[in-house]
């Protein structure tokens, strides 16, 4: 969700099973995303998605948003299994 008065001020989303089982208050259902910057090292980022209860965060590069971040995602990052080494 961008906010009216700044295009590609992205601040929130919406998970689609919480409009599905109350449609009547979106606004309710409006989760804030944390902003992290593009030098954000993807533990920090991880503990601060943890810490505001958020499965996604904005990315900025400065004020500029060039993405977004999911929890899934850094920990697939952070937690892969070591890649064999061909012989």
């Amino acid at each position: 969700i961008e906010q009216a008065n700044s295009p590609g001020g992205w601040y929130g989303y919406v998970r689609v099973i919480d409009v599905a089982v109350n449609p009547k208050s979106l606004v309710a259902h409006i989760r804030k995303m944390p902003k992290f910057q593009t030098s954000a090292k993807k533990l920090d980022a991880l503990l601060e998605l943890h810490r505001a209860h958020a499965v996604h965060g904005v990315v900025l590069q400065e004020e500029k948003v060039v993405g977004v971040v999911s929890e899934r995602g850094l920990v697939s990052q952070l937690f892969q299994p070591p890649q064999a080494v061909a012989v």
